[in-house]
């Protein structure tokens, strides 16, 4: 039975998580290829966290789309932050692999630090979502952005990095690959006898 149950691969749930307006909505909205979620250019408009299915090469994921974050020291005057910080959190604990979004065009600050950490604490798998790379590829080599990354995130020297447009859908193929394999390595078991 237990060989069966294996077999039988269950549906992966993707977490999106990042600061404001990093382009979470408009990456669902492109794989779903429908306007499933709304998508704004005004900060904050993800109130909940909301789960979108969809389906690719015949697997069905759960993309679960979160509230962007605020520092907590602002969160503590707005009742809305303060839970959908929670709601946020929540999320990365249901989640089998975490996207940690980033938009290339702003400095990492201390929202994305403490999403990191607490993804890190939760012992996520994760992938580092280097979002809006149209906007930079003619500036600044991937390289430069990884490293960057790299070093303000010791910990998490093991998470792939990957450099994405959401709105055209520029390597989101392949950044899904990236998830249904660490998906497939935090499910594999090694025996007593095998370690």
């Amino acid at each position: 039975i237990a060989e069966e149950n294996e077999v039988s691969e269950p549906e992966m749930k993707i977490a999106l998580v990042g600061r404001r307006n990093v382009g979470k909505s408009t990456f669902i909205n492109t794989l779903a290829q429908a306007e499933r979620v709304i998508v704004s250019e005004v900060p904050g408009t993800t109130r909940e966290s909301i789960d979108v299915r969809f389906e690719m090469d015949g697997k069905v994921f759960v993309a679960i789309d979160t509230p962007g974050f605020r520092a907590r020291r602002q969160t503590q005057s707005n009742n809305l932050d303060f839970y959908s910080t929670h709601r946020a959190e929540r999320s990365i604990r249901r989640a089998d692999v975490v996207l940690m979004f980033f938009d290339c065009s702003q400095r990492i600050g201390r929202v994305d630090k403490q999403l990191v950490d607490y993804i890190h604490k939760e012992y996520k798998p994760c992938i580092f979502v280097v979002n809006k790379w149209d906007l930079m590829a003619e500036h600044m080599p991937t390289e430069r952005w990884a490293e960057y990354l790299r070093e303000t995130f010791g910990m998490m020297w093991h998470a792939p990095i990957a450099f994405i447009t959401g709105k055209s859908g520029k390597n989101m193929t392949t950044l899904l690959s990236h998830a249904r394999m660490l998906f497939k390595q935090s499910r594999s078991r090694i025996s007593t006898s095998q370690l």
